[in-house]
């Protein structure tokens, strides 16, 4: 699919274009793209948007953390030709830095075995998971995504 704009800031916004911005930079259906600023910059015009992108952590130092997803702040921006045609699109983390200590935080954890990994629609005990020295799970959020929460946090 060719994405196409042509037009202002009230049609960045459209739900249907949104949609196809997601499928054009492979972000998950779930990502909200809040819409920053129309640029026009001489014969292109420049899209920008705001998101928070879930983001995988992986790797075997993660322990029972591996394949978890943390939610990054990042930035959406979209370059289009004078006649609409795509130019280029991109999504970058606005603190790579910030991600490298969350995954330095998680692989801490995962040294100290303070992480406990849930089984499918278990439930919980936390003072058990607390007395085991584990204060944090990783259990699936709403879409299905691995996530690394504090076990006395419902």
């Amino acid at each position: 699919m060719e994405l196409h704009f042509a037009g202002n800031a009230q049609a960045a916004r459209d739900a249907s274009f949104l949609e196809r911005v997601r499928e054009q930079l492979h972000l998950p259906p779930d990502v909200d793209l809040n819409f920053v600023a129309l640029e026009n910059a001489g014969a292109e015009i420049v899209l920008r948007y705001d998101l928070i992108l879930p983001k995988a952590v992986q790797g075997a130092e993660f322990g029972a953390a591996d394949g978890v997803f943390v939610d990054e702040a990042a930035a959406a921006l979209l370059r289009f030709r004078a006649d609409g045609a795509l130019e280029s699109g991109q999504v970058e983390l606005k603190d790579e830095k910030h991600f490298q200590s969350v995954q330095a935080q998680i692989k801490k954890l995962a040294a100290a075995d303070a992480i406990y990994s849930a089984a499918p629609n278990e439930t919980i005990d936390p003072s058990a998971l607390i007395a085991q020295g584990k204060p944090w799970m990783v259990s699936p959020d709403a879409a299905g995504r691995k996530r690394l929460k504090r076990a006395f946090i419902p």
